[in-house]
């Protein structure tokens, strides 16, 4: 016996005909490489490696629950939840005619626990506005873009359901002021959002990436929460409106440097900023329409959003406005040359979102108070684009 072209060990009788016949034509057909029809083939046939997030896996996939979302070469119908997005759409309408009308703001309040002088308030301003319509509005376009990916998935009432509850966490969040009420959402967001990036949870890297958002996000409220009891010992107050009438005053209080300190750690983790940028590109394991939601336009928004609420009350303190620029502009920097390295569009578009850091400096510059707040407008429109990019992503590399 002995060895053949390839390293094959064959009976002697047949070894001349190998090394004579068979052995020199399929070394000829290897330095020819595949034809341009298999080279093809492969990104239909190869399996994807479950061991690493779907932002990794080639668009090659077979297996249905990480694959193309209508399976091998079906094409049903979207699902009746697409009515579901009648529900935000109303909602955006209402936000688009209160905007027209001029009958803002309004607010309307509870007693929620009146021990602790707390009130379940909701006021909506234009800073509130603008963020109500980004996620009425995206999330109408999210739900009828998922009605279709997901049509043939048997878990998308699960997923419809959890992304229902994370509207309506983030609607709370953004209308909330209370400090205390904005942060029972402010949890809620990353609570949902730990059960939507492990939405396939039959897979390692997808369980991976959700345990690391909840522990960044959900810690980093634990710290908020830190922050804001800081802050209504100092004030008497957890009235987001209270805070800004007795600012004068507040700012002289000597607790206030860490409170701010604690509300900024909040804001960087939930907006995955600098030195917590990780796991924003990491939860892109998450379906496409999970990551044209929560982690391009809204709930990594949210940390630009508190931020700005807060600039009235204590945008004048010296902790302010370099904490704030330097690490936005470190950032920006960063995350910038990290997205160099990147071959998968999501995580380039992940990396994309925690570079675009100037609405935070716009933050710490300018007040998005008012009627309108029509100069952070541009950073909607972002918002709008990198939704978008993020639902284009999902025919051409499915996760």
């Amino acid at each position: 016996m002995s060895p053949g072209a390839d390293g094959l060990y064959l009976p002697s009788t047949i070894e001349r005909i190998w090394h004579k016949k068979i052995g020199p034509a399929r070394n000829r057909e290897l330095d020819r490489g595949p034809a341009p029809e298999a080279i093809f083939a492969d990104f239909r046939t190869v399996p994807g490696n479950p061991d690493k997030p779907t932002g990794y896996t080639p668009m090659n996939m077979r297996d249905e629950s990480v694959s193309a979302p209508h399976g091998d070469g079906e094409s049903p119908r979207p699902s009746r939840l697409m009515l579901l997005a009648l529900v935000p759409m109303a909602g955006f309408v209402l936000c688009l005619r209160s905007l027209a009308a001029g009958d803002i703001p309004w607010e309307i309040e509870w007693t929620w626990i009146p021990s602790l002088g707390v009130d379940l308030g909701l006021r909506v301003d234009g800073l509130s506005l603008q963020f109500l319509l980004l996620i009425t509005g995206i999330g109408a376009l999210v739900f009828l873009y998922a009605a279709s990916y997901m049509a043939s998935d048997a878990r998308r009432v699960r997923l419809f359901a959890l992304l229902s509850v994370f509207m309506a966490a983030m609607i709370g969040c953004v209308t909330a002021d209370n400090l205390v009420a904005l942060f029972v959402f402010w949890e809620l967001t990353s609570l949902t959002s730990f059960l939507l990036v492990g939405f396939k949870h039959e897979y390692e890297a997808s369980r991976a990436a959700a345990r690391q958002a909840l522990m960044v996000t959900g810690g980093g409220g634990l710290v908020l929460l830190a922050g804001i009891v800081l802050i209504g010992e100092a004030a008497g107050t957890y009235s987001i409106q209270s805070l800004i009438r007795a600012s004068p005053d507040l700012l002289a209080h000597p607790s206030i440097p860490m409170a701010l300190a604690f509300v900024f750690v909040g804001a960087f983790t939930k907006s995955a900023q600098w030195p917590f940028h990780f796991w924003l590109p990491n939860a892109m394991a998450a379906p496409t329409p999970v990551s044209a939601y929560l982690h391009s336009a809204t709930m990594v928004k949210l940390g630009v959003y508190l931020l700005a609420r807060l600039k009235p009350a204590f945008g004048e303190h010296w902790l302010w406005e370099p904490a704030l620029v330097s690490v936005g502009a470190l950032t920006a920097a960063w995350a910038m040359l990290l997205a160099l390295r990147e071959r998968d569009m999501k995580r380039i578009l992940a990396w994309s979102t925690v570079s675009a850091a100037r609405a935070r400096r716009f933050c710490t510059r300018y007040g998005c108070t008012g009627r309108t707040a029509p100069m952070s407008m541009p950073a909607a429109g972002r918002r709008w684009r990198r939704a978008c990019g993020f639902s284009c992503r999902g025919p051409w590399a499915p996760s």
